[in-house]
């Protein structure tokens, strides 16, 4: 079988949005008298759902949602332009592009901002399917954004590959049936990667094409 179509997480995958992100969480935790400076423990932060994270510091999940909403005072309006697209990305999208390839996202980030970032980076051109989740979502299935992106593309599982940086993302796409590559150039390891049965780990963001159209010949 051969590959037609890639499907991207978004995070730590397209784009280094770290900066923006911990300092939305440093924002937030001062709100309330906490804050979080251990980078190890903040680096964990990029791939599951923010208000998980969130909610380890909060009494319930009401409190938890009140920070979510701080947090995105200043995402929303300065934290979400701290970021840039990794080494590679643009080149590898229009490389598939030109190829025929179709391509998603499928993030566990609010659709709206990763319709703004595509399109301040000069990439949305390349996708034929974003999804993302509401700003109302909590816990977020990435199998779901994924069978989403191969439904509205058109293809199934089979013929996909699931791009990510964390176990989420490889373990969305064993659910979900397709393919997985974990990038190193992200938040997660070889062995973290290892451990899900990620199908390909990648360094580089050329490698993903090569794994593609090689399988398309």
């Amino acid at each position: 079988m051969s590959y037609t179509a890639v499907i991207f997480d978004f995070d730590g995958t397209v784009a280094d949005t770290s900066q923006g992100v911990f300092n939305g969480i440093h924002y937030a935790l001062k709100s309330i008298g906490k804050d979080e400076t251990d980078s190890e423990v903040l680096s964990t932060y990029i791939g599951p759902p923010l208000f998980n994270t969130l909610r380890r510091y909060c009494d319930s999940d009401d409190e938890a949602q009140e920070l979510m909403t701080t947090y995105r005072e200043y995402y929303s309006t300065t934290g979400l332009f701290e970021a840039f697209v990794y080494p590679g990305i643009a080149e590898a999208l229009k490389r598939l592009h030109e190829s025929s390839i179709k391509i998603a996202v499928a993030s566990a980030k609010p659709q709206v901002f990763v319709e703004k970032l595509l399109e301040y980076f000069n990439i949305s051109q390349y996708f034929d399917f974003v999804r993302g989740i509401r700003l109302e979502d909590k816990s977020p299935d990435k199998a779901d954004a994924i069978n989403a992106a191969l439904a509205a593309l058109g293809v199934s599982a089979e013929n996909a590959l699931m791009v990510g940086d964390r176990c989420f993302d490889i373990d969305g796409a064993n659910k979900a049936g397709t393919d997985s590559a974990g990038v190193l150039f992200g938040f997660g390891s070889r062995e973290e990667f290892e451990r899900s049965g990620a199908t390909y780990i990648v360094a580089e963001a050329s490698e993903i094409c090569d794994i593609v159209l090689k399988k398309c010949l």
